[in-house]
């Protein structure tokens, strides 16, 4: 959701988000991601997150619009790369005629254009991952374990809580301070990570 709501800031493009993840050692960025599993299940997931968890889970509104465009992914054809010429196998291709459904949704938004970087999306990430090991939802193994089995993160670097540690913990908490300032609560430090 993070990437999504920094494409419809225009703070990057879609290629330029996927790369900068790809280059933290992700084995494919969020929109290829989100075009593999489905759009519209992925969509429903972040539904049913906003209502467990209210608006720290807020959806971006360009979900909706890929929705309503049956943008669904590669099993569409389309989503946020076109697989119209592409191979079982191959990667989508930018498609120019969403970049103007986006302008849309952005200029619908109102919100002044922000900034991304690894690091948003990143420390977004390794505070949810602190939080359900806060809330008992799972052991710091599971979750490492997780990240690296389902989503791919090396296990050279070992998981998001380890990441946590490497950033360490009070720059990841002045981040996380700082971009509740700019963007939201959503990126509000967990209670286990204030007290650490």
């Amino acid at each position: 959701n993070e990437a999504v709501l920094a494409l419809q800031e225009g703070a990057a493009s879609i290629a330029e988000i996927d790369q900068a993840m790809k280059g933290e050692g992700w084995p494919m960025g969020p929109f290829t991601l989100i075009d593999a599993l489905g759009l519209d299940i992925c969509a429903e997931a972040g539904k049913v997150l906003w209502q467990g968890y209210g608006d720290r889970m807020k959806p971006a509104d360009l979900w909706s619009r890929m929705l309503e465009l049956k943008r669904f992914g590669r099993k569409s054809g389309k989503g946020f790369y076109d697989y119209t010429q592409a191979g079982p196998t191959e990667p989508g291709q930018p498609d120019l005629g969403l970049e103007k459904e986006i302008e849309a949704v952005r200029a619908k938004s109102g919100r002044a254009k922000t900034s991304v970087s690894v690091q948003r999306l990143m420390i977004l990430i390794i505070n949810e991952a602190v939080l359900a090991l806060q809330e008992g939802i799972s052991s710091a193994g599971e979750i490492e374990i997780g990240v690296m089995a389902g989503l791919g993160y090396p296990a050279s670097k070992g998981g998001l809580l380890h990441a946590a540690d490497l950033m360490g913990i009070d720059a990841l908490t002045e981040a996380l301070d700082r971009y509740t300032k700019e963007l939201g609560f959503r990126f509000h430090p967990s209670y286990r990570l204030r007290t650490m």
